[in-house]
């Protein structure tokens, strides 16, 4: 399914053809990692709402000077950049993945089950699990493992437990996968997350000088960043002015975008900086409108919360 989505996203951009569409696409076929498509994916994704919305927009030139990802082109809107950066912690969906990978052909049924949704999981405490878990597994025999995470600011230590049963011996009769499931959500680190992203975007040297150069908009997809989408765009809206009043930067809007994975939906979150220049208040709206959540994609917290306790209790949604 996700393979139709992209293919779906590269033919509506490749129908609406703005300029240097071609590089980048080129940098997209040629990502060694799925981070790298990820990120070029949501450069693509921010392109097509624009599209939808009938925003002229180019691509710009990369290789020289750098600069930000998208200029608007509209005589209204002229003078406004996009600059698109992708944020991802790896966390339980990840390491259900890896076990997935380790496990096939295996012949077992595992279970994964936290007190709170850690926000990551580290690289060295995702391969001790994984190491675990296969060597439990060879035994042919049921078994659990118990994992602290180092979770918070500061750390504090929640379990992990990891059930593992042989196929034949599940009442499911299941078959070799692996589902985790989350006992309780605390979302500080998740939002926290979210904001030092946002942060050390808009104060990092090489952005505030692309941003110097001409009227910029900061967009931070965080769709991969645990449970930061449940947070209301009101709440965030907050938090970025705040972020945005707080920080030294030549950023002139902030915004944080959260996309679904399996469809070309998303939604944005705008705020605009209190000397943010009279002449692109209107084209930071117009982008602000284009990101207006559909009503499939509706975003109430109940609606967001349920959906997350669904996901992280199926893990396969």
């Amino acid at each position: 399914m996700l393979l139709d989505v992209w293919e779906q996203l590269l033919c509506d951009l490749q129908q609406a053809n703005p300029a240097r569409l071609a590089s980048k696409r080129k940098n997209f076929s040629s990502a060694n990692t799925i981070e790298e498509c990820l990120q070029q994916r949501a450069e693509f994704l921010v392109a097509t709402h624009l599209t939808k919305a009938e925003i002229a927009y180019e691509f710009l030139p990369e290789g020289g000077v750098p600069q930000p990802d998208i200029a608007l082109l509209n005589p209204a809107t002229s003078g406004l950049r996009i600059e698109v950066t992708s944020r991802q912690t790896p966390s339980l969906e990840e390491l259900r993945d890896e076990l997935d990978m380790d496990l096939e052909g295996a012949g077992y049924q595992v279970e994964i089950q936290c007190e709170v949704a850690p926000v990551r999981i580290s690289d060295a405490e995702r391969e001790s699990i994984r190491a675990n878990v296969r060597g439990q597994a060879t035994t042919g025999k049921p078994f659990r493992i118990v994992e602290g995470l180092k979770i918070g600011y500061p750390p504090v230590t929640v379990d992990m437990v990891i059930s593992g049963v042989p196929a034949k011996d599940s009442p499911e009769e299941a078959g070799e996968w692996v589902t985790y499931e989350v006992a309780g959500a605390e979302l500080t680190d998740h939002m926290r997350e979210v904001e030092m992203r946002i942060v050390g975007k808009l104060t990092e040297d090489a952005k505030n000088r692309q941003a110097a150069a001409a009227p910029t908009l900061l967009l931070v997809e965080a769709s991969r960043t645990g449970l930061a989408s449940i947070r209301p765009d009101w709440v965030w809206e907050g938090k970025l002015q705040s972020l945005l009043g707080k920080a030294n930067t030549n950023f002139v809007a902030i915004g944080v975008l959260f996309a679904d994975q399996a469809s070309l939906e998303a939604r944005a979150v705008v705020v605009r900086g209190a000397d943010c220049p009279s002449n692109v208040v209107a084209a930071i709206d117009q982008v602000r409108e284009a990101f207006r959540p559909t009503p499939t994609y509706a975003q109430s917290p109940k609606q967001l919360l349920a959906y997350a306790v669904k996901s992280f209790r199926f893990g396969r949604t």
